[in-house]
């Protein structure tokens, strides 16, 4: 168990149905966001999620759209989670960082194939829902998108690596 699952575990667990519990998290960070930062400071950031909110993805060429299931993701960070229920759960955050719900659920058959290109520094992942939306993301650090992968391909979630 990753320290950022054991995190979440002991601070949204109160959040959770009884018995449901934390397998797998990740911290996202959307496409261009550091790249951003480093360009335009706190107001590079800004622009950055507003154009990462009205941007759909591509996907093999085919343009999908943001609204669906890809709508319900805030875009910006996001702390994404798994649950022995099989559900994708995004964690809501209050002004002071502490974690106060659940932005939104998904369930596990409502994704079809998660996507991922492994860098030396992150993952760029791609979520694919049944819906035909999509999500494009950056997650961080080296191997920890690998045990989010496998907690969702036991439900059904088709992974590929590119």
């Amino acid at each position: 168990m990753s320290k950022l699952t054991k995190k979440l575990t002991k601070q949204c667990g109160k959040f959770l149905d009884p018995g449901e519990t934390i397998e797998a998290s990740v911290l996202t960070s959307a496409p261009g966001q550091y790249t951003a930062l480093l360009a335009g400071g706190f107001l590079g950031v800004l622009i950055n999620r507003k154009v990462q909110a009205n941007k759909g993805t591509v996907v093999e060429g085919v343009y999908t759209n943001p609204a669906g299931t890809a709508a319900l993701f805030p875009g910006g960070e996001m702390f994404l989670s798994t649950t022995s229920r099989g559900d994708l759960v995004v964690w809501k955050r209050n002004f002071r960082g502490r974690f106060s719900g659940i932005h939104a659920r998904v369930p596990a058959g409502a994704i079809q194939t998660i996507e991922s290109d492994k860098t030396k520094l992150r993952t760029k992942v791609t979520c694919l829902f049944s819906d035909g939306s999509g999500l494009r993301a950056n997650v961080n650090g080296n191997g920890t998108f690998d045990g989010f992968s496998a907690s969702l391909s036991q439900y059904g979630v088709e992974s590929i690596l590119v």
